[in-house]
């Protein structure tokens, strides 16, 4: 008999956080019959042994190596058993009665394809979770820094806070994303081609052309930390997030709105490249992460004219 609801969850060096998380959805009493199936990304942290021993029920895919969020969560759905697939992060603590309550709304409309859940930080404070696409207007307030003169300006729009009923939106967070195999099958798989940051976006861009919803449902809550793999590498994530954006711009748009996103994103890391030295001298304590932003930053610019010239 298959399961309601496959939990997959895709794992890089972050065992601890893996365990908690995992823990959280073991103390979560539900009558939805599940599965779980992590997808390791050739971790060395010991993670695999970790659930071998303390999670034996669980269903383990390991790599390699690290071949990318989207990718591996692909490696998770294709061996998954049920209709409904929650992506979960591994940074992420489920709360009581969250996944039960993403799963109703799913029953009660056949055309939602995608659902998504409220984000918060351990402190309680909201995290963006529900989002609309970007355009030229939100790429040129956000890379030229516009939105630092004004709050008024436009950046890509996110649900407010006090959303206290179920909004459809244009995409919602990979961290944790509640969807239909049968939207899958009509709009296909995560594009591989986007390693990190963007993917759920650009699946959703698909699903949401395929004719299925994209649904924010705030009744259900998930703690999310956020970013915790990143924090032992050489670039910040920025580099992933802007080679998704134009990853996106270039599948899904013309090539002069591709070209011109890719001239914002370079002028807007030429403007950083000029401003963190000036961050770097009087602020001591960002040092670490202001050489981050700037190698990350630098790495945008090379990336963006080389790709100029392979169109």
């Amino acid at each position: 008999m298959c399961p309601e609801i496959s939990i997959v969850i895709v794992n890089w060096n972050t065992r601890k956080l893996l365990k908690n998380c995992l823990q959280s959805i073991a103390s979560v009493k539900t009558s939805r019959d599940s599965e779980i199936i992590i997808v390791d990304n050739g971790s060395n942290d010991g993670s695999s042994e970790m659930c071998r021993k303390v999670f034996p029920k669980v269903r383990l895919i390991e790599n390699g190596s690290n071949l990318g969020f989207g990718q591996a969560n692909n490696q998770g759905i294709l061996s998954s058993k049920a209709e409904l697939v929650l992506l979960l992060n591994s940074d992420t603590i489920v709360l009581p009665n969250s996944i039960e309550k993403m799963i109703e709304p799913m029953h009660k409309d056949s055309s939602i394809g995608v659902l998504g859940c409220r984000l918060i930080r351990p402190d309680g404070s909201y995290q963006p979770s529900s989002m609309n696409y970007p355009n030229l207007k939100t790429v040129i307030v956000e890379r030229l820094l516009l939105y630092k003169l004004s709050l008024k300006l436009p950046r890509t729009p996110v649900e407010p806070p006090y959303i206290e009923s179920q909004i459809e939106c244009d995409w919602v967070s990979g961290a944790c994303m509640l969807i239909r195999k049968n939207a899958l099958e009509t709009a296909g798989l995560f594009d591989p081609n986007i390693w990190m940051y963007g993917e759920e976006m650009e699946l959703c861009y698909r699903i949401k052309a395929a004719g299925w919803k994209v649904a924010f449902h705030p009744d259900a809550t998930i703690i999310h930390l956020g970013g915790e793999s990143w924090k032992e590498q050489a670039y910040s994530p920025t580099l992933l997030k802007m080679t998704g954006l134009l990853f996106f711009f270039k599948k899904h748009f013309s090539i002069s709105t591709y070209f011109t996103v890719c001239f914002l994103t370079s002028v807007g890391a030429m403007l950083r490249l000029l401003i963190w030295p000036f961050s770097w001298l009087f602020q001591k304590n960002e040092r670490p992460h202001i050489l981050l932003e700037m190698r990350s930053n630098l790495l945008i610019l090379v990336q963006n004219i080389r790709s100029l010239f392979m169109v």
